[in-house]
């Protein structure tokens, strides 16, 4: 059902935001279109991009192309900003995330150059709208939270209420159904006043499903009954879709399924009615009637159902949704003893999940190159600003010499005394501009020495994007490996073949998934994006909890674990970030000792820090590794006593993470005698 409300929320924000006579419109500016030149058709362009964004996207996307091209060359920065917007939102709707983050950005651009809060406004609510959809609610909330400080500011108040609109559907999300209400309810407060009846449907409809979450169905119903006869007042059959789908929702919730299944089926009429045979909202109103069925033990007909919505998934390249739909088929056919085809679609799902998996990933990447190249750009423009400054320094010096040469040519026609008092104002006007040099001096040093941190950022950012292209690929080619064996070949395998094949693929999975996370949760810290929250912490308890964990993987090589933190020691710490420095650094001690070794963790207090060792008798780290040991372009991927395979990332982050507390992070280690890995953290004061 979670998936349901999902989609629900994203219909109420897309699939309904149709206006009345949008046909007209577009035909009415398709006619202006062609008898129009100059500025005035960039407007035009910009209406028609913002009017296809409800009914054809790619149209949308390519009118706002030539709109911006038609602004740059009249040179109206304003609109080209403003055209932006409305490009970014109909890539979104594409799903082609890079150019929609592309756009966005270079709208952001212009709107703070020129102090625009409309460009900005509309911008930052279209990236929040990208990370609800991807799932990255923290961000959606900072990013509509911006639009809304933009939006205040304008005369835009449909804009205003869009937005309280979209930080309702947010925290709807993330199960914080008051605040939901909320923003809401101030959305609905401005939608009324506004006299906008399909706009305040929708955000009636949210209320709705706010107060179903929170199980008063009654209220949800209530007001569910509102806006069903405002839509039928409207003649807005979509809101009225809308409206059954969340009933509907109500009564499956109360295993009412006749009853839902009447109003899923009314939604289903309605869709095709409206002609939106495409897409989420007509593939989402099958599952639901399938659903229904399979409830009342009609699988039969569930199937059928499914078979529709599969279709409707693949023709609009809903790839996402494949999973969802095979373990459907599979529990359907499972029910009726056709186990031959529950496997096949329990198999499939698998497929389909490992393929959505290695797409997103595709995605991620190259959106991560987007951001990456739109960063550069920035760049070469702080560049260019950098040059104008000193070009207009050297002019400045220039224009000094020339002013000390016209003092001096008419010191020389006057007498003695005065030329001696002139040769005192002289003398002071060349140690001013002696100071002036040794100050661009130190400039220039400056630059410099920036010139040659830049060059570090850049080859770690390389190391970055190469860890990404070759330790993340061959790692998942064996799990693949793995998985394509068992599921071809694990009839004709014995259970100890099954079991060493599954003990592979699950370590391969666990490891991969640790260098996942210490990748992420780098780059989180390089770009700024990692919170940081210290609070009083006992460091025996929270070292405990994390030996705990690792217990585990310490008894397979028979390793103990001695934990002679002091009580009572009270550290000032982010509690992920401690729990992320501990975990690791044990973890590398664990995978370097021998057989039967012993692990211990010792604790001192030096200048209000508290210094922590994990001290290890393993096999120790050579002289030139430990030099390079925490610099990213230099990291490798060492096996351990036992073949143990780690991510080169671990001792990385732990540095970020121990720095970002005001503390170090020192690494001592003899070859065959061992390792010392000693980190400082502040005291709770």
């Amino acid at each position: 059902m979670k998936k349901i409300v999902f989609l629900i929320l994203l219909c109420n924000i897309i699939l309904f935001a149709r206006k009345d006579g949008i046909s007209d419109r577009i035909d009415s500016l398709d006619r202006k279109l062609q008898y129009s030149s100059g500025k005035d058709r960039t407007e035009i362009l910009f209406n028609l991009s913002l009017a296809y964004k409800d009914i054809n996207n790619k149209k949308g996307v390519e009118y706002g192309i030539e709109g911006v091209e038609n602004a740059k060359k009249f040179n109206q920065l304003d609109e080209q900003g403003i055209i932006l917007t409305s490009m970014g939102f109909n890539y979104l709707l594409l799903s082609k995330f890079p150019e929609a983050i592309k756009a966005l950005t270079e709208a952001i651009m212009i709107g703070e150059k020129l102090n625009n809060p409309d460009i900005c406004g509309a911008a930052y609510n279209d990236f929040g709208l990208y990370y609800f959809w991807r799932g990255r609610y923290d961000a959606a909330v900072e990013n509509f939270f911006k639009a809304l400080k933009y939006r205040r500011d304008t005369k835009d108040k449909e804009g205003l209420g869009n937005t309280l609109n979209n930080l309702g559907l947010v925290f709807n999300k993330i199960k914080d159904y008051n605040t939901a209400l909320k923003y809401l309810n101030q959305s609905l407060k401005i939608k009324r006043e506004l006299k906008l009846p399909n706009a305040i449907i929708r955000t009636l409809t949210n209320i709705a499903l706010s107060y179903k979450e929170l199980g008063n169905y009654s209220l949800s119903r209530k007001i569910l009954d509102t806006a069903l006869i405002l839509s039928n007042e409207n003649n807005y059959i979509g809101g009225v879709a809308i409206c059954m789908n969340v009933a509907g929702d109500i009564d499956y919730q109360e295993n009412n399924y006749k009853s839902a299944f009447q109003k899923f089926t009314k939604a289903l009429e309605i869709y095709r009615e409206l002609s939106l045979g495409e897409g989420s909202g007509i593939m989402d109103s099958y599952m639901r009637v399938s659903r229904c069925y399979e409830k009342v033990n009609n699988n039969k007909t569930a199937i059928l159902y499914l078979d529709s919505a599969l279709m409707v998934a693949k023709n609009d390249e809903q790839f996402g949704a494949l999973p969802g739909i095979y373990d459907s088929y599979s529990v359907n056919y499972e029910a009726i003893s056709d186990f031959k085809y529950a496997l096949k679609y329990s198999r499939l799902s698998a497929m389909a999940k490992d393929s959505t998996l290695s797409i997103e990933k595709s995605r991620l990447i190259t959106e991560m190159q987007t951001v990456y190249q739109i960063e550069e750009k920035e760049k070469e423009l702080q560049h260019e600003r950098l040059q104008m400054k000193y070009a207009l320094v050297a002019f400045a010096v220039l224009l000094i010499f020339l002013l000390i040469a016209i003092i001096l040519y008419y010191q020389k026609r006057k007498t003695n005394y005065e030329l001696r008092r002139k040769n005192i104002e002289v003398t002071k006007q060349r140690e001013l501009l002696t100071e002036a040099l040794s100050s661009l001096k130190k400039s220039e040093d400056t630059t410099m020495k920036y010139a040659e941190e830049l060059k570090e950022i850049i080859a770690s950012k390389d190391k970055f994007f190469s860890i990404i292209a070759h330790d993340l690929r061959g790692p998942f080619t064996s799990i693949i490996g793995l998985s394509q064996i068992l599921a071809v070949d694990s009839h004709a395998m014995s259970k100890e073949q099954i079991s060493t094949f599954s003990n592979d693929l699950l370590i391969t999975a666990k490891v991969q998934f640790r260098f996942l996370e210490n990748l992420l949760d780098w780059a989180r810290i390089q770009t700024g994006k990692m919170e940081f929250h210290p609070e009083k912490i006992n460091a025996l308890e929270e070292i405990q909890s994390v030996v705990e964990v690792l217990k585990g993987m310490a008894l397979r090589k028979e390793i103990q674990i001695n934990n002679n933190i002091q009580n009572g020691v009270y550290i000032n710490a982010d509690k992920n970030m401690f729990n992320a420095i501990v975990r690791n650094t044990i973890s590398n001690s664990i995978k370097f000792s021998q057989l039967k070794g012993v692990i211990k963790i010792n604790s001192q207090i030096e200048d209000g820090f508290a210094k922590i060792s994990i001290v290890d008798k393993g096999i120790g780290i050579d002289k030139n590794k430990i030099k390079n040991i925490f610099k990213i372009e230099n990291t490798s991927s060492t096996l351990g006593t036992a073949k143990e395979k780690g991510t080169g990332l671990g001792l990385i982050l732990c540095k970020e993470l121990v720095e970002k507390h005001g503390g170090e992070i020192i690494v001592t280690s003899k070859k065959e005698e061992g390792t010392v890995v000693s980190f400082t953290i502040p005291i709770f004061a």
